[in-house]
């Protein structure tokens, strides 16, 4: 596998003087916004990676939570320095707060801060799932008091059929549905992204229908109202990682002192870059509307959590998107993340600042008149 594809090489770390401070191996990589700075999930993804560095391995730890603020735009050209501190250390939890900065100006300055939870798991072992699957049992019943969750508002049976991206973009320029300047644009947008994940692209969705809001359309859900709109699509990481489970205990080191990390960080690390994707612009091609009438569609704070000790982000994951509120230049939005059993396995919340660009305001105010 090339560097460029190595998605463990892109949110590598390396260990320096002090043994609670750790350094990116690569430079960030820019996706999901107009600017050029560095897309929000290479910075999480380095700070999880950079906590599991310190967490004991002694006792099997898997992800309950990931909550946190990104404080400003991460540089393209400069390498992520995590700062960990331990704030909890039991039988049951451990928790790890990060700060991520950057050089600036001759300066460090921060540019994320996170908490992660992780939570005693002796349920998630492949001996243990072997077991209640052999004994017909849902292993998410086990020990549980209650068993629920939130259902997908679209097929899960079907992701083989799917087109990929590429696939979807070929197709709809050849046929004139789309402009090359809009697929090429789409290219260059999440380029990152789709580098490190394979994706199939779901026809009901606003965003395949509208092209992530790059172009007006008329889509399958105008007569809904926005809040009730959905967006939809399957991801899974092109790199195989070894299982989460504990048959294998960490992946691979790599050169320029990158360190190894346990599976189960290896599987957060993947979940948590895919989940920063596309909450802060999805209220645009939600509403569809032009994503270029927006002068800022940035992340403020999230919360990602985790409904289950299993993590496989070598396996096709349904990623739903709604928006919940918009107003006050801000939006707040939802993920949620389905496997192909139908299982609930993650949600993710986002508050996004959301400014009209120059002029946008009064283009709307100028169209209405006319009409």
């Amino acid at each position: 596998m090339s560097a460029d594809s190595d998605f463990l090489r892109l949110i590598g770390v390396r260990k320096t003087s002090d043994p609670w401070v750790f350094e990116g191996v690569s430079l960030p990589g820019r996706a999901g916004n107009q600017q050029p700075i560095a897309y929000g999930g290479c910075a999480l993804a380095t700070a999880l990676n950079a906590a599991g560095q310190t967490i004991h391995t002694e006792q099997r730890f898997v992800p309950y939570s990931v909550v946190g603020h990104f404080l400003g735009p991460a540089s393209l050209d400069e390498r992520y320095v995590c700062e960990v501190r331990p704030v909890r250390d039991t039988r049951t939890f451990v928790t790890r707060y990060v700060t991520v900065k950057q050089k600036f100006k001759g300066e460090m300055r921060s540019v994320l801060a996170l908490t992660l939870d992780m939570i005693a798991s002796k349920l998630s072992t492949r001996q243990a799932l072997d077991h209640a699957k052999s004994s017909g049992k849902d292993a998410g019943k086990v020990k549980s008091l209650l068993r629920y969750q939130l259902n997908a508002t679209t097929r899960l049976d079907n992701v083989n059929q799917l087109e990929t991206v590429d696939q979807d973009l070929k197709r709809r320029v050849a046929s004139g549905d789309l402009q090359p300047s809009h697929a090429g644009a789409f290219s260059e947008f999440l380029g990152l992204y789709y580098r490190y994940f394979d994706g199939r692209v779901v026809p009901e969705s606003i965003m395949t229908q509208n092209a992530i809001a790059l172009k007006i359309a008329p889509t399958t859900q105008d007569h809904l109202p926005l809040t009730e709109r959905r967006i939809y699509d399957w991801f899974r990481l092109f790199q195989k990682l070894p299982p989460a489970d504990g048959s294998v205990q960490t992946t691979e080191g790599g050169p320029d002192g990158q360190l190894p990390q346990t599976t189960v960080m290896a599987h957060l690390c993947g979940m948590a870059f895919a989940l920063d994707g596309g909450l802060a612009f999805a209220p645009m091609a939600l509403s569809n509307e032009l994503l270029f009438k927006a002068g800022a569609a940035s992340t403020l704070d999230f919360a990602q959590r985790y409904h289950t000790d299993v993590l496989d982000v070598n396996r096709w994951l349904l990623r739903e998107m709604q928006s919940i509120a918009g107003g006050w230049q801000r939006t707040f939005s939802q993920a949620t993340i389905y496997d192909e059993d139908s299982e609930l396995v993650a949600s993710c919340t986002q508050q996004c600042v959301l400014r009209p660009a120059p002029g946008a305001l009064e283009e709307d105010d100028n169209a209405k008149a006319k009409l």
